[in-house]
């Protein structure tokens, strides 16, 4: 095998990294051979090295880690909450199950380095290339404690930058990469390369990427945002309508070859703002209502769109929607206006119960918050918690988490902290903001505090939902099941994923 991409599942539940899949299509259509690899968080270091046994040989060019699904910040360590003993064991294992590495990589640096060295041992000169989300994360460590060494950091959408490195890694008379600044080996996709292919673009499974015919499976609409919240990082924001999005032509022919190749009807849409415009819902109206199957799917749209165009309710359910993931942030006026959001909360309150009323139970609709924007205080976050409770909160689910902004974040706030009223905490951690209301530390601990005391009324947020219905749990089971019923079936759910990793692990080793 060429080349080989190591990537993971986002759990608990189980969903394909689609980042993974889009550079295994661009490398595949390019004449090379690639093997995506799932769940590498979860195997042993053992099953790790059969993965390799099985392919790696001497015609491998490289060794990809996808880091997307590897790391995430969950607690303040110092926090403790006085619950009853089972809840807070249930609780922990809920919300506390995925480790901080600080390396960004899901094993210890030896272990790392040991599968590092062991793909070596198979080809010296095999290189290993680090890509995804948190590439930045891992590159940082590597030059700081220099323990996990990679050959090359690929930072963003590398669809034509890995292309260029395999060709060069293949045939050095070829065109080299263009690495970012001084460095020999980190290329910065975003800057240095200009992807114009996405509209025509494709994430092409294969046979041998072991797709289930019921599972959610991840399909690009679009990418980046025509919005720029202050507080986000991810690339191509403030792109114009329409930049960046898939033909017609292209997203029905990728709907009809999933469907006749793996039986898929079910979608996780990947785009920022599914609802960005009347344009955009009438664009996909057109190409699902033309296919011979029908669909569901879930995917991130924004509240105030719907305020905007309440029209757009009806027609994007006609589309087979499921579950909306919507970006709220916030239900204080104030923070709302500070980070680019300035639809007055009681708007918002509104809007959400008028699409409960036009969609019943039939739509999901989760929420996105964030303890620690501007003028958010701890009486503030108090009022979510009370709302988030009330009868008057029409959400199925919310996602109550910190702001995250280290020094250097690509976002507007992490362009000038000090602008916006934050300050870093110096001799602390990374993430150890603080401003006027409160700090890094005292949001981890209320934003823990509204998922404990809200978990027996909010339930899995929309990701979670499809991604538990990928485990094989029927809708019904899933739309019944609160925070609170979710933690205490977690052993259950990591029993059906390890079994599920392992059919999968046996198919992947014995593939013709």
């Amino acid at each position: 095998m060429q080349t080989l991409i190591f990537s993971d599942i986002l759990q608990p539940g189980y969903g394909k990294n689609a980042g993974a899949y889009r550079i295994a299509t661009q490398i595949r259509n390019s004449g090379f051979t690639c093997q995506v690899v799932d769940y590498f968080s979860h195997f042993t270091p053992e099953e790790i090295y059969q993965i390799i046994d099985r392919f790696v040989d001497t015609d491998t060019l490289w060794v990809g880690i996808s880091t997307t699904f590897f790391f995430q910040i969950e607690r303040n360590e110092e926090t403790e909450f006085m619950l009853e003993e089972d809840d807070a064991t249930m609780f922990d294992n809920l919300f506390l199950s995925v480790k901080d590495h600080a390396s960004g990589l899901p094993f210890p640096p030896k272990v790392m380095k040991d599968i590092f060295k062991y793909i070596k041992s198979k080809n010296p000169k095999t290189k290993i290339i680090i890509g995804g989300g948190r590439t930045w994360d891992v590159q940082q460590y590597d030059s700081l404690i220099n323990r996990v060494i990679a050959d090359y950091y690929v930072h963003g959408y590398a669809d034509q930058s890995i292309v260029v490195l395999t060709k060069w890694l293949h045939d050095s008379s070829n065109p080299a990469p263009k690495f970012h600044g001084n460095y020999a080996n980190i290329i910065d996709s975003n800057t240095d390369y200009d992807y114009h292919e996405f509209n025509t673009s494709q994430i092409k499974y294969l046979p041998q990427d072991l797709i289930d015919a019921q599972e959610f499976l991840p399909i690009e609409i679009a990418r980046g945002c025509i919005f720029k919240c202050k507080f986000c990082s991810y690339p191509l924001l403030g792109k114009k309508r329409g930049d960046y999005t898939k033909t017609k032509e292209t997203l029905q022919n990728e709907f009809l070859y999933n469907y006749e190749t793996f039986g898929t009807t079910n979608y996780m849409f990947m785009d920022e703002t599914t609802n960005d415009s009347m344009e955009k819902v009438e664009y996909l109206h057109d190409v699902i209502s033309n296919l011979p199957f029908k669909i569901r799917w879930g995917g991130y749209a924004r509240v105030d769109l719907y305020y905007s165009n309440p029209e757009m309710a009806a027609i994007m359910q006609e589309t087979g929607l499921m579950s909306h993931f919507f970006g709220i942030e916030t239900f204080n006026k104030k923070s709302g206006e500070a980070i680019g959001k300035g639809m007055h909360p009681d708007k918002v309150k509104a809007t959400l119960i008028k699409l409960r009323e036009s969609w019943g139970h039939d739509v999901r609709m989760t929420s996105g918050l964030i303890a620690g924007l501007p003028y958010e205080t701890e009486k503030t976050l108090q009022d979510l918690e009370k709302y988030l409770l009330s009868q008057d909160c029409p959400l199925d689910s919310w996602n109550v988490h910190a702001l995250i902004m280290p020094p250097g974040f690509s976002s507007v706030f992490g362009s000038d902290p000090g602008k916006f009223g934050y300050s870093y905490v110096e001799g602390a951690s990374l993430y150890e903001w603080k401003n006027e209301y409160m700090t890094f530390s005292k949001a981890l601990e209320i934003a823990y505090r509204i998922r404990k005391n809200t978990m027996r009324r909010c339930k899995p947020n929309n990701w979670n939902n499809m991604r538990l219905q990928n485990l094989g749990y029927s809708q019904d089971s899933v739309d019944t099941m609160t925070m609170y019923d979710y933690a205490k079936a977690i052993p259950e759910i990591m029993i059906r994923l390890e079994a599920k990793k392992q059919r999968y692990f046996n198919q992947l080793i014995n593939l013709p």
